[in-house]
């Protein structure tokens, strides 16, 4: 849900904060479908999308490792 207008096809940042580690992540996307202020978006793939996927999966590596003890 976002409070603004937003036209299908634009260009975006969607930050985030990651869980249990308090980083957080910034991605490009692109609004692919609209409801009202519900919105789709698409992740555009570049070098930063890149590390951060690198770095969740670090994390989340990390609580799976937890959980199992």
């Amino acid at each position: 849900y976002a409070g603004i207008e937003l036209a299908v096809n634009e260009h975006v940042r969607v930050s985030f904060t990651l869980p249990h580690c308090g980083e957080s992540v910034t991605f490009q996307c692109v609004i692919r479908d609209r409801t009202g202020y519900t919105y789709g978006v698409e992740f555009v793939r570049d070098e930063a999308a890149c590390d951060h996927i690198t770095t969740m999966q670090r994390i989340l590596d990390a609580i799976e490792d937890l959980n199992r003890k």
